[in-house]
């Protein structure tokens, strides 16, 4: 588990360098491609309306748990939550491709993610995300590890009046259960270590903010 904890961790500081090192290069293509939805004041110094912003997934049919996000630089967010998740499976074994049947797991997932407003009034600014990250948590079932991949891609919707935001993301990614317990091989778990599976998630999150100055 240390060794995971100390690749998840590598992953994402190696991620967060890359994407600050490159964030003009993700500016000029991202706004190349968003022209005509992604108009923004080019002398704005900074674009986020907030430094931080704690919170939670709210509960729905597939996770809640505790959010916190942050800002690296005008465009760069960072991202990480703790949550109670149930997995839909589809999965790919060795003989057949099976959907069906789901898995409570806790688990921490973290991501990086480049975010540009597209809209603004007096009410609310509107920013869109995309980014990918990783998650090391626990399936619930029996002493299984889990670990896996994502992409995130969503909206976030900031009150100027409130120190509030409201995010919608989708993550499809791609898991493992690591089953150290051969007795859980049956019909749901299959005879294969690491198992590995389609992994997704829908979540609504609501964060306080706390605002620039």
């Amino acid at each position: 588990m240390k060794k995971y904890l100390f690749f998840v961790l590598t992953m994402t500081v190696i991620s967060a360098t890359v994407l600050k090192a490159q964030e003009q290069t993700f500016i000029q293509a991202f706004d190349s491609v968003f022209m005509n939805v992604s108009k923004t004041d080019a002398t704005t110094k900074l674009q986020t309306l907030y430094k931080a912003s704690v919170g939670g997934m709210l509960p729905s049919f597939m996770a809640m748990g505790a959010s916190f996000k942050t800002f690296f630089s005008e465009h760069i967010a960072f991202q990480t939550e703790l949550l109670y998740k149930v997995t839909l499976v589809g999965s790919i074994d060795k003989k057949r491709i099976s959907f069906g049947g789901v898995y409570p797991a806790i688990e921490f997932n973290t991501n990086v993610m480049y975010q540009k407003k597209i809209k603004n009034n007096k009410k609310f600014e509107l920013f869109w995300f995309i980014g990918g990250g990783v998650s090391l948590g626990c399936d619930l079932f029996g002493p299984n590890g889990k670990f896996g991949t994502n992409m995130i891609i969503g909206l976030e919707y900031i009150f100027l009046n409130k120190p509030l935001a409201f995010q919608i993301d989708v993550r499809p990614g791609y898991g493992m259960l690591f089953n150290s317990d051969k007795r859980l091989n049956n019909g749901f778990y299959p005879n294969i270590n690491p198992w590995s599976h389609f992994d997704w998630l829908i979540g609504f999150t609501l964060r306080y903010t706390f605002k620039n100055k």
